[in-house]
Parts: structure tokens; sequence; C-alpha cells
């Protein structure tokens, strides 16, 4: 998908089959879009942004990346991992104002995370960062927003 202009998602959006995809163009998400394949997204440098509003759910241990410049994810809505034991990976920068929830697996930021309101929710040790740098320079916030560490129940 490239090009100039905006693709708007607002009811169900699957990333169901094990093609690498290249987003060249804005997505919004406002519905439920669930990636549970085993390919790539890669957002191209200075035009590919995922713009979600409703919830993405992240369904793998895959690699979400960018090319840098403007390319980006900015969530304003629930940005989830709910299936997947191993780690998926966002290597982009990534700006939440919305809800960021780790429920299974571990999800790994490896380009800036900004937070500017909002949630960030993990189980105990599902949540990382690219250890070179001090987590002062890759995370940053700019307004008060909630951290929870939430212990694993067995129920």
């Amino acid at each position: 998908m490239s090009g100039p202009g905006t693709v708007y998602v607002q009811g169900q959006l699957l990333l169901s089959d094990a093609a690498d995809r290249t987003i060249g163009r804005k997505l919004e998400t406002s519905g439920v879009a669930t990636w549970s394949d085993s390919g790539t997204i890669c957002l191209a440098a200075d035009t590919g942004v995922l713009s979600n509003t409703g919830l993405f759910d992240v369904k793998n241990d895959g690699v979400l990346y960018s090319y840098g410049g403007a390319a980006c994810v900015n969530n304003s809505g629930i940005f989830r991992k709910s299936s997947g034991t191993g780690t998926s990976y966002f290597y982009t920068a990534f700006n939440n104002s919305g809800t960021v929830e780790a429920q299974s697996g571990t999800m790994y930021f490896g380009g800036i995370f900004t937070q500017t309101a909002g949630l960030v929710s993990v189980l105990r040790r599902r949540l990382s960062q690219q250890p070179a740098l001090s987590p002062q320079t890759r995370f940053r916030t700019t307004a008060p927003f909630s951290f929870a560490v939430r212990p694993q129940l067995a129920i």
C-alpha cells in the first residue's frame, strides 16, 4: 500500500496470512484490527503511519518496523498483544495517548516510545526497551499517565 492519501478502516481489518506488508501511506484503523500471521509490517520512511483509534490486537510474535523519518505508530485507542508467548518487536517511533496492553508474551519497543496520556498495562516482565540506551532517552512522557504492572493470576 503506497502513494499519497489515507486509507480508513472503520470495520474489521484482518492481517492473517504470512505475507510481508509495506505501508507507504497513512493507515487509520478505528474498528478492530487483528494481526495474527507471521509476516512483518514495514512502515515506509516519511510516509508510513499506522494510526489506531480502535483496537489493534497483536496475536503473534511478529515484527513491525520502519525506515525512520516520520514513519510511526500513533495510538489513541487500545494497542494490545493478546497472544503469542514470544516477543513482538516494534522498531519504530510509537506515540501513545491511549492504552498499550501486554497480556501475553513480550512487547519490545526498539524505537522511541512517547507517552502523552493514557495507560501502559503489562503483566510482570512483558514490556522491554532496547537495552543499549537508557530508559530516559527511549521512554518519554509529556503528561501524567498511568503505568500498571499487574501480577499474573491463575484462575
